[in-house]
């Protein structure tokens, strides 16, 4: 099996089980009884942390096999599918994130971490294309 069929096969078995516990108990999974819910809604801290060695993992082994524009490019068919999910709710996330683009400090001042990754990345993506 190569890395990437394991890295689909993690995300099918992780995804099934939130659907059997959706189907199950809705809140239980984004209540005190899931504990990476439990930890990455108290600390973002840990959120980044968690976030930053899983992802990293992740492209390690997804540019085994494919390049950085290939990754991007498949991040745009996830958008539209996390476009497709959340699309009932768009009300309330445009509120919500309005809400929080509102607040002090500045929006980009509380996203400065995410910001720069996604930054570095694109600049990666575009000096893979043009140079």
């Amino acid at each position: 099996m190569t890395s990437i069929e394991t890295i689909a096969l993690i995300f099918i078995v992780f995804a099934i089980i939130k659907f059997v516990v959706l189907a199950i108990n809705p809140g239980s999974w984004y209540g005190k009884s899931n504990p990476l819910v439990n930890i990455m809604t108290k600390s973002p801290i840990a959120a980044y942390v968690i976030s930053i060695i899983f992802g990293g993992l992740v492209l390690f082994y997804l540019l085994k096999e494919l390049s950085i524009i290939q990754i991007f490019a498949a991040t745009v068919f996830s958008w539209f599918l996390m476009m497709l999910t959340f699309g009932p709710f768009f009300r309330e996330i445009i509120g919500s994130v309005k809400g929080m683009a509102e607040q002090k400090p500045h929006f980009f001042c509380r996203f400065w971490f995410p910001l720069v990754v996604w930054i570095v990345l694109m600049a990666w993506v575009v000096w893979e294309i043009f140079i």
